[in-house]
């Protein structure tokens, strides 16, 4: 089973700041559920719409924040298709999706938990 977690609103309050990535504040009771489901052998996905260039930020932030996970995706450069579809393409194989859109969990196929 493959669990995804978006970042920014669910993870990490929003919205995206490109400028103060590394800054950004985590919401620890999303963080605690998702090392919970890490811990009881569910692999975690982490999924958002923030550009490919933010990668290594990205990165620093979920280790930052001790966030276990086995891919990260990210909008490739050049990709200016709307949140929704690119979050549909994103977890397409995952089980469950943790998302702050109601409109990206419209989209996927997976169960989504929309968390506020």
């Amino acid at each position: 089973m493959v669990v995804a977690f978006d970042i920014d609103g669910t993870l990490a309050q929003a919205p995206f700041l490109p400028n103060n990535v590394r800054q950004m504040a985590p919401k620890p009771e999303m963080i605690r559920l998702l090392r919970t489901l890490s811990r009881a052998g569910i692999q975690i996905m982490i999924v958002t719409a923030r550009p490919e260039r933010y990668r290594a930020d990205t990165e620093w932030w979920l280790r930052r924040q001790a966030i276990p996970y086995r891919i990260l995706r990210m909008r490739r450069g050049g990709d200016n298709r709307p949140d929704p579809a690119l979050r549909a393409e994103q977890v397409a194989d995952t089980t469950i999706l943790f998302d702050d859109k109601p409109e990206n969990c419209l989209k996927v196929k997976a169960k989504c938990i929309n968390v506020r």
